[in-house]
């Protein structure tokens, strides 16, 4: 399975290689999954990633020679470079322009095997990523928020080229419930005038 991250930090998969040990990881992998660690970990593990870029410390501190903080660049990274392990894909690189860890751009032929990109963009960028992977084919893992505006437009491009996208601001299945339960109490709550509704 091929992975593709294309937001402030993209990152992209192919297959892993079997060897000796595949049973073993394969138990350790369906252990990871039913933990839910990976879907949780990922987040956090862009965030560190990007916070560390140099790019990133030189706009906030105003300071054309501040060099990042490689150490918490470093954390996340370890999440992602230990992806083979823990969900049985390999990161095939990052998509960010803006990112000295960058590895090609959006468009580059090299992500023809990718079969999900995940992305931890900005609403601006949602918009112009969704539909460049959908007319490659590549599905999209949305974890940005505020895009929805433009939900309609990113609903038909992913449509007409026949990929698929799963939008979820917080991947937390926890968070996921909970928003769908307030959502239903809030149905249920709107027609009493003494809650305000």
């Amino acid at each position: 399975m091929s992975v593709a991250d294309t937001s402030s930090q993209s990152t992209v998969s192919k297959p892993s290689s079997s060897g000796a040990g595949s049973r073993i990881l394969g138990a350790l992998q369906s252990l990871g999954r039913s933990l839910m660690l990976p879907v949780a970990v990922l987040p956090v593990a862009a965030l560190l990633l990007r916070l560390g870029q140099a790019d990133l410390w030189q706009a906030l501190l105003h300071n054309p020679n501040a060099t990042g903080a490689p150490f918490i660049a470093d954390a996340g990274n370890a999440i992602f470079s230990n992806l083979p392990m823990i969900f049985g894909v390999e990161v095939a690189g990052i998509v960010d322009p803006q990112s000295n860890a960058s590895t090609g751009t959006i468009d580059d032929p090299r992500w023809d095997s990718v079969d999900v990109a995940i992305d931890f963009s900005s609403p601006n960028a949602v918009v112009h990523n969704v539909p460049s992977l959908s007319r490659r084919r590549i599905n999209v893992v949305l974890g940005t928020t505020g895009w929805q505006a433009h939900e309609a437009e990113l609903r038909k491009a992913a449509t007409d080229a026949g990929s698929g996208v799963v939008a979820a601001p917080n991947f937390s299945t926890g968070v996921v419930l909970f928003e769908s339960i307030v959502r239903h109490a809030a149905k249920l709550m709107a027609p009493q005038e003494s809650f305000g509704a």
